[in-house]
């Protein structure tokens, strides 16, 4: 066959206009941003991750035999009682020796009875000559005697089968002497001989409400004993040795863990056991193992000695010594006991003065002078570098409660206030609880062994801090740029790893692409898995452009798939069998004299710039170190390629993070039509645009995920500062050591946008069999301009030329089109005011000198000193960014601007020479003091593909307007002469005494019709971006506002003048709908949670840092909510891994804000997810014509769906032209 390709006349080119440009480029995600003061707190990253835990053990005497009593004893209803204690308060005593034990007895009087010994039993043979064991009971050593703490003895009768006394006396018929040791994993916890209780459910009448209940307590602390009804209940000592030993001995106990067991007995607390940390491999397991079977049950309660020596090992120096980074692990002591402090001594240099940062109700809550000491220490602890955490654990029947308290450690204290051992019982559990502000690990009253289990495993988790493995935002999905009603059924990820506190400079990242689930409105991989898994990122997901060879192994998050796997695979350099390079397989490209020029073309040149050796860091040798650079700087560059020949095995890439520059779709070439009612689309050629943190803007084949093209600014290679030095050394995976290692390079970090033009292309072909021809019609790029700037990286702007990009013709390649530089301009000139280049370029067409002109619309920047919450603009501290700038699109000159800096006397007339302009023209706003990092807005009023009005808000709280002149003319004819701008105003302020709101984000514009009327609506929300975890009570009250503009539909447009006051408040108790100019309402909701079988209230303070979406009179918002974190905040440190704050999507009502005449404030709709993310449009669920919102996952209920029709069929466009274009 044959093929021939012709171009249809100029006339039938086909052209997207830039109101359709601006509006289909993309629908944006929001994806989780950063700043250097600002939302980059939202991230904290991950430490060692390795965790060191001090058990401090209780092991006194009433862990014992004798906790058989108090632990289950039980007065049926079932039985009479014929065995019960007596007093022996007033009578004298001897004692006797039974072996090794002491035993006290009443002294015999005539006629009373005598006592005989049997074995090892005492027996009282009394008067009437019943014999009747002597209990043994409970004693404790001093000097060497041992004495009895109650004054009761009891007297058993020999036979008490009828008795209703269950487990009284644990020398009766209901204690049991255990027969076969019970182990676990070879380790005894309960021995041959000792005893327990046995419970029968046959002692029980199960019809009687209180036996019931003591049938429940049994059955949840003790264990069965072989036969049905019947309960083997052990000692408390056992019960610990179970549970330790069943923690010890489980799989989740790894060499991550690192564990040191202690204990407490007689007056001083002991080393007996394993008082290092030993990290839970086969042989420590075995060795604690061994230590934990030897306990016994001995002595009293000394808490303060136990937890002065638990203390004094995590802060030594010996603590986790395999822990390369101690600061960074998560410690924690867990003290358990079953009683009262003894007296002790250990607390008297704790001090006993309230702590810095404890209210006085606070340190009260710890009842007396040895647990307010206690309280202090924890408190130390818990603010020392290593933030040790204490968990406090209330063991066996003195702190049973018959109601389920929390099982998270997040205990209420108070209901221990009352009974007579309260003041230890509460002052323990305030200790520990994560309601207090001591030792926030947790209080447990446990009782059995699984309890102890379940608390340690809850305290584990509490103290480790999680190494951060991934982070991802929310998707991008972009409009199809040949069908502006159409999404793509894709979507683009951004993947990255914060590092918090490192000597990285380059957050590592990667950009995956992802499938919309049309059914569920998630996001799925190739094998229709879910990108999250409950609010974790699964491991090995395969994304549509996940490449096997290039995944990462050792990270299946991040590095697996995606664009990295390419790069890896497809990008490296191709060797000669000599080992010479023969190519860079990569097409990168540099500015240098204001051309782009391919790197390699630069490397070789006798010009080349400073710091270039740090090139080859992104020619796929990214593994080279700081030694090789130096070797490769004096080099020439065949030297240099020699050099590389034996660098093979350095050979690698790696990406930076995709931050704020959201990923946009660019498509070269493509048909599109209709077959029947279903919209198609072939032979694209369409690629994926983004900028990352690595200095580079990258493109990608949007098909096979393969780069086509990279460009970096020169700015970030060219610099001599050691700062500049640093960011080149980025470039590669070396980084610097040195005190510049604490700066982060945020490279290409701002939002970049697309202008495209298409022309018709018909493409024939012939059957040479047949002699017949096939005509198939296509669209082909002929303008593809993309704009965009730093953001934190900078501050400047670039435009670049794609029209080229891909095309396999010699010397076709992209150009620059301009580079905007405010670094370098003249001081006191417009460009000298701009700040970093945050704001999202606006590409639009405006009427200027009477033709149609493309232009590129931007706001002036921002000022870092916002990174102050309490900083407001003024005369003593004036700012960078504050203004809005009109540049030309073709070649960047400067057409017009605003600002406070801008001259009093407006320019009218700006200057053109040889057909540049060489001075724009000018408006001064007095009041535009503050920075605007926004996007500028631009409306279309009259539907001509021109803008009519450009509206902004700024960080003061105010937004303005501008309204641009149809009749725009430069001539040296006064009559002749119009200005470019009608009107150059401060429409509306938004502040009250709260302090200045910040506005980093456009309106969303609406026009509406009352009263046959048209008026637009602007809505906005507030938030402190720079700060965006602040909630302090001086923190800025912000709001979604909604402003109407009644004067922009009017013509000549007038200028209204709004204010906080003039607008209706919905959250206020009456309506003034009728008179107010728009509505506002503050974003401090209260939302109902429910917490197991309790519902409470909680305050959310939120924050807009996103723009708003409007759909059928429906606006939708993003509100961030800073309180909920996927970290401990309350505790982070610089190791803590996680992410502060959650973002929820939130729905209002246009134009009035009043959904209903029932619901009163906005619907929550669902949560985005952890961090900062904006909401994402995608196809509807019933049909993908129709639009949805996009979860990270699925969410209950369901997001509204809204139908989107169309009323012409999409297959030929054209432009009526009433204005000159000038090309």
């Amino acid at each position: 066959m044959k093929n021939s390709t012709y171009i249809e006349k100029k006339w039938m080119h086909f052209k997207v206009s830039t109101l359709s440009a601006s509006i289909t480029a993309l629908v944006i995600a929001g994806i989780p941003n950063l700043s250097t003061a600002s939302d980059i707190d939202i991230y904290q990253a991950g430490g060692t991750g390795n965790v060191n835990i001090y058990f401090m053990l209780d092991t006194s005497g009433s862990m014992g035999s004798m906790s058989l009593d108090e632990d289950y004893k039980y007065k049926a209803s079932k039985k009479s009682l014929m065995c019960q204690p007596m007093s022996a308060s007033g009578r004298n005593y001897t004692k006797s020796a039974n072996g090794n034990r002491w035993v006290i007895f009443q002294s015999v009087t005539s006629g009373t009875g005598a006592y005989t010994k049997e074995g090892d039993d005492y027996i009282f043979v009394g008067g009437g000559g019943d014999y009747n064991k002597i209990k043994e009971e409970d004693y404790y050593y001093n000097n060497g005697i041992r004495y009895a703490r109650s004054s009761q003895f009891t007297v058993d009768y020999k036979s008490c089968e009828n008795t209703d006394e269950i487990c009284y006396s644990e020398n009766g018929y209901t204690a049991e002497k255990n027969v076969i040791p019970l182990q676990i994993n070879g380790y005894t916890y309960v021995p041959s001989g000792e005893k327990y209780c046995l419970i029968k459910e046959s002692f029980l009448n199960i019809n009687n409400t209180n036996d019931n209940n003591y049938l429940k307590k049994i059955k949840s602390i003790c264990e069965p004993n072989g036969v049905s009804g019947e309960y083997r209940c052990l000692t408390r000592m056992a019960n610990l040795k179970k549970g330790l030993l069943s923690l010890i001995n489980s799989d989740s106990s790894d060499e991550t863990k690192y564990f040191a067991i202690g204990q407490y007995s007689g007056s001083s607390s002991s080393n007996l056991t394993s008082p290092t940390f030993l990290p839970m491999n086969a042989t420590n397991k075995a060795i604690i193992s061994s230590k934990i079977e030897a306990l016994s049950a001995d002595g009293g309660t000394p808490i303060g000695n136990g937890y002065e020596r638990a203390t004094n090992q995590i802060t030594s120096s010996t603590s986790g010594a395999n822990n390369t980074k101690p600061e960074c692990t998560g410690n924690g002591i867990y003290l358990l006991t079953d009683g009262e402090p003894s007296d002790s001594n250990a607390y008297s240099n704790w001090g006993s003065s309230r702590p810095t940062g404890v209210t006085q109700a606070q340190f009260d809550q710890l009842r007396n002078d040895f647990w307010k000491s206690l309280g202090r220490k924890a408190r130390a602890n818990l603010s020392s570098d290593r933030t040790i955490k204490l968990a406090t654990v209330g063991f066996g029947g003195m702190y049973y409660l018959d109601t389920t308290y929390a099982k998270d450690g997040n205990f209420e204290c108070n209901v221990y206030l009352n009974g007579a051992n309260a003041t230890n019982q509460s002052s323990l559990c305030y200790s520990g609880t994560k309601k207090s502000v001591f030792g926030q690990g947790g209080f447990y009253n446990a009782q059995s062994a699984e309890d102890i289990v379940a608390s340690i495993n809850q305290f584990v988790g509490d103290v480790s801090k999680t190494v951060e493995g991934s982070t991802m935002g929310a998707s991008t999905i972009p409009v199809d740029p040949l069908n502006s009603t159409q999404l793509q059924p894709y979507s683009y990820f951004p993947m990255f790893k914060p590092l918090i506190n490192t000597d990285d400079q380059l957050w590592a990242g990667n950009l995956k692409k992802f499938k919309i689930d049309t059914t569920s409105g998630t996001i799925i991989d190739q094998k229709n898995k879910t990108i999250f898994e409950g609010d974790n990122i699964r491991d090995s997901l395969e994304d549509y452009w996940y490449e096997s060879a290039g995944s990462s192994s050792d990270d299946k998050k991040m590095a697996w798939g995606g664009l990295l796997s390419k790069l890896k695979v497809h990008n490296k350099p191709t060797l000669l069998s000599s080992g010479s390079i023969q190519s860079f397989n990569r097409e990168l490209y540099i500015n240098q004299d204001g051309q782009l020029k391919k790197v390699t073309e630069v490397l070789s040149s006798t010009t080349r710039p400073a710091n270039a050796q740090y090139l080859y860091g992104l020619l796929g040798y990214s593994k080279l170190a700081a030694a090789d650079f130096a070797a490769l700087s004096s080099k020439s560059y065949n030297d240099q390629l020699i050099y590389l020949k034996d660098k093979s095995n350095l050979q690698n890439y790696q990406m930076g993070s995709v931050i704020h520059s959201t990923p946009i779709m660019l498509t070269q070439e493509g048909s599109f039509g209709y077959d029947g009612d279903n919209y198609v689309s072939k032979g694209r050629k369409d690629y994926i645009l983004a900028g990352t943190t690595q200095g580079l803007v990258q493109v990608v084949d949007a098909e096979s995920g393969k780069e086509v093209f990279s460009f970096l600014p020169a700015e970030f290679l060219n610099g001599t500062s050691n700062q500049a030095k640093g960011f080149a050394e980025s470039l590669a995976m070396d980084r610097r050591t040195d005190a510049t290692k604490d700066q982060f390079f945020y490279g290409v970090d701002g939002p970049w946008v697309a202008y495209s033009e298409y022309k018709n292309k018909f493409n024939i072909t012939t059957n040479s069999t047949t002699n017949t021809t096939t005509e198939t019609e296509s669209l082909v790029a002929s303008k593809q301009y993309v704009y965009g700037g730093l953001r934190m990286g900078g501050k400047s702007y670039y435009g670049l030329d794609l029209t080229k990009l891909g095309s396999t013709v010699a010397n076709e390649k992209p150009t620059m089109l301009f580079h905007i530089d405010p670094v370098k301009a003249a001081a006191n000139s417009p460009l000298s005011f701009m700040g970093q280049s945050w704001s999202k370029p606006t590409v639009t067409y405006i009427r200027w000198n009477g033709q149609k002109k493309l232009a590129m619309i931007v706001g002036g920047g921002y000022d870092p000193q916002y990174e102050d919450p309490a900083f407001v603009s003024g005369t003593t501290k004036p700012v960078k960014g504050n203004g809005i700038y009109i540049f030309d699109a073709l070649n960047g000159d400067l057409l017009w601007w605003s600002s406070s800096n801008a001259p009093e006397s407006a320019v009218t007339q700006a200057t053109i020479t040889n057909n540049r302009v060489t001075a724009p023209e000018s408006n001064q706003i007095s009041d535009m003091k503050h920075s605007i990092p926004s996007r500028i807005k631009a409306v279309d009023r009259d539907g001509d593909g021109v803008t009519d009005h450009l509206y902004v808000a700024d960080l003061g709280g105010q937004l303005f307007r501008v309204d641009l002149n149809a009749k725009h003319k430069i001539t040296s004819t006064a009559s002749e002469k119009q200005s470019f701008v009608l009107n150059a105003f401060k429409l509306a302020d938004m502040n009250d005494t709260n302090g200045k709101r910040r506005f980093y984000e456009p309106p969303t514009f609406t026009i509406h019709k009352d009263g046959g009327k048209r008026f637009a609506v602007l809505a906005l929300s507030s938030g402190d971006r720079s700060n965006p975890l602040k909630t302090a009570a001086n923190a800025s009250s912000d709001v979604v506002i909604a402003i109407e503009d009644h004067g922009v539909t009017q013509n000549p447009p007038v200028k209204p003048n709004i204010t906080l006051s003039d607008l209706h408040n919905l959250s206020g108790a009456s309506s003034r709908l009728d008179t107010a100019k728009g509505w506002y309402y503050p974003t401090v909701i209260s939302e109902t949670r429910i917490k197991g079988d309790k519902s409470e209230t909680v305050t959310l303070k939120l924050r807009g840092f996103e723009p708003g979406i409007a759909l059928d009179n429906d606006l939708y918002f993003s509100l961030f909510n800073p309180d909920k974190s996927t970290a401990d905040t309350a505790n982070v440190t610089s190791c803590t891994g996680g992410i502060t704050g959650e973002s929820i999507a939130y729905k209002f009502c246009l134009p009035y804000g009043i959904c209903s005449a029932t619901v009163k404030g906005p619907l929550k709709v669902g949560s985005l997810g952890p961090g900062i993310l904006g909401l994402t449009l995608g196809p509807g669920r019933s049909s993908e014509t129709n639009r949805t919102l996009i979860f990270n996952k699925a969410t209950s209920p369901v997001p509204p769906e809204y139908t989107v029709t169309d009323k012409l069929v999409p297959r030929r466009w054209y432009e009526y032209l009433p204005y000159k274009s000038g090309s």
